[in-house]
């Protein structure tokens, strides 16, 4: 093979790469909000593993996850059903710094944010880690948008 050959090749062989890992990354946006949508849907139909699952890394008590799946599900049916419940990802460098900072400071690099917002309740943000290959809630706050994401 000419060096000419080869220098195509691995151009070819580069561009390649960029887009197999652009679409591992596509893949993987929408995960975190859908994490919560599957929250909402165990709470729903009383499915207690699935929704412990859920927030088994988490340091919820199993008496507070309990009673959680309940509220969980009243506001689901408040809301009219999961569709009527609006959750958006917010992107790392959308997030005040400060805020950015505290979630690093306690989960590293592994963390990402989700803004559930309905007409039957106070907004709520999420916070959202991928352990093992799933897709687990770690946190929670009920915080203005205002004093998380940047204007």
């Amino acid at each position: 093979m000419t060096r000419k050959s080869l220098t195509a090749l691995f151009f070819v062989l580069s561009l390649l790469m960029v887009l197999v890992s652009g679409c591992a990354q596509a893949d993987e946006k929408g995960k975190a909000a859908e994490t919560m949508k599957n929250v909402y849907a165990a709470a729903e139909k009383h499915d207690k593993k699935t929704f412990k699952d859920l927030f088994s890394h988490s340091n919820i008590a199993d008496e507070e996850l309990n009673l959680s799946m309940i509220m969980f599900g009243d506001k689901a049916d408040a809301a009219g059903g999961i569709k009527n419940l609006k959750f958006t990802e917010i992107p790392k460098d959308k997030l005040k710094d400060d805020a950015a900072k505290m979630l690093t400071d306690q989960y590293k690099d592994n963390w990402q944010v989700v803004y559930e917002e309905s007409k039957v309740s106070t907004p709520y943000f999420w916070i959202i880690q991928k352990l093992d290959g799933k897709y687990y809630v770690v946190n929670g706050d009920e915080s203005a948008k205002k004093d998380i994401v940047k204007e």
